[in-house]
């Protein structure tokens, strides 16, 4: 994908296979720390237009909220909570959804990254006389990767999404039980990150 060349085009991987052949490779931190800060400060300018509005949105809200003394009903100063609540939340589902995308095209790419890069390691292996070894270690290295990836699909991103509905939506209840279900929700998918990366 983009991303990936981003951070080492196809001439690299290349280049990488053949030092590793040769005993060679040594990690560029710099070029690599380089080329994540160009990612990250592309993606900040790309997203400053959407902060600049929930800040706008944010400020209105709050001078809305100071004032609405003024308009003898405290109604009026609800119904402009809800409606940059509202507008606020658009704006955040919008970007969620991009951001679920990513997450699932990176789950893919580092899958397929796995399955094509093992056979080359594991023939490493090989030629130094692990033959034995690289028999054990190769199905079990698929299957943790693949399973990884489908529970990371199946089971994290479902609820990750589902915990971030109900956090939206407790924010508008004054109901203590969604707020504290969403974070026990977040708990469970951190362990649950945690203990799949372990």
């Amino acid at each position: 994908s983009n991303f990936d060349n981003e951070i080492i085009d196809s001439a690299e991987y290349n280049e990488i296979i053949s030092n590793l052949k040769n005993g060679d490779f040594e990690f560029d931190y710099k070029k690599i720390f380089s080329k994540i800060g160009l990612i990250f400060s592309r993606e900040i300018k790309n997203n400053i237009g959407l902060i600049i509005q929930i800040m706008i949105i944010a400020i209105l809200s709050g001078l809305l909220n100071n004032i609405k003394g003024d308009f003898a009903s405290k109604g009026i100063g609800q119904i402009a909570f809800y409606i940059s609540y509202i507008v606020i939340v658009t704006l955040i589902i919008s970007n969620f959804s991009l951001i679920i995308d990513v997450a699932k095209d990176a789950i893919f790419t580092t899958t397929s990254f796995m399955n094509v890069f093992t056979p080359v390691i594991l023939g490493f292996v090989v030629s130094t006389g692990g033959f034995a070894t690289s028999s054990m270690i190769y199905p079990i290295i698929i299957f943790v990767t693949n399973a990884i990836s489908n529970l990371m699909n199946s089971v994290v991103i479902p609820l990750l999404t589902t915990a971030f509905g109900i956090g939206l939506v407790a924010n508008i209840s004054n109901r203590n039980k969604l707020t504290k279900l969403s974070k026990s929700m977040r708990s469970v998918i951190l362990w649950g990150l945690g203990i799949i990366l372990t």
